[in-house]
């Protein structure tokens, strides 16, 4: 049976892998290093995880080194096309930027204004609000009874 996806879900064994790992590249302080040394000694399970771990260290470090050989980068840069001058690219994106979002916030505003102009002429209590806003919004009268209609309890 498999378990659900948990995004907190832990890496099992991470701590000591690192620390073989460490080991491995001697990058252990000697005391550690001289404890992990004679642990190793002692457990063939601990011994076989440091010998896979040492093998996969090397076919990635292999595999890296034919990856990106000598001259990889300038072969790189070669194959870009040439950028635009940078201050210039920025100012055309502000502008463009600039436009769009004052085009959304007139479209946005007049939107608000068109909708509480239409709830205000709807507003059923219109001579009773007591600000464009209340009748704009389409808020109910503030009373006992408007309060009891919204309480959702059982009666007793």
């Amino acid at each position: 049976m498999t378990q659900p996806h948990r995004t907190d879900r832990r890496i099992p064994n991470a701590a000591r892998h690192t620390r073989l790992l460490r080991f491995i590249a001697d990058e252990l302080p000697p005391d550690e290093h001289a404890r992990l040394e004679a642990r190793l000694a002692d457990d063939p399970a601990l011994r076989e995880e440091a010998r896979a771990l040492t093998a996969m260290q090397a076919a990635v470090t292999e595999h890296a080194e034919a990856a990106f050989d000598e001259g990889f980068s300038g072969r790189v840069l070669q194959r870009l096309p040439a950028a635009p001058d940078a201050p210039q690219a920025a100012e055309r994106l502000y502008e463009a930027l600039h436009s769009a979002f004052l085009r959304l916030a007139i479209v946005v505003v007049v939107l608000t204004v068109g909708i509480g102009l239409y709830n205000a002429s709807l507003y059923p209590h219109a001579g009773t609000a007591q600000s464009f806003v209340e009748a704009a919004m389409g808020l109910p009268d503030v009373s006992l009874e408007s309060a009891l209609v919204y309480d959702d309890r059982p009666d007793e």
